[in-house]
């Protein structure tokens, strides 16, 4: 479950970069 979280998160920071 927490890497589903990591993976979201690195793609929301990814689309803001």
């Amino acid at each position: 479950m927490w890497k589903v979280t990591l993976c979201s998160n690195l793609s929301i920071e990814a689309t803001f970069s």
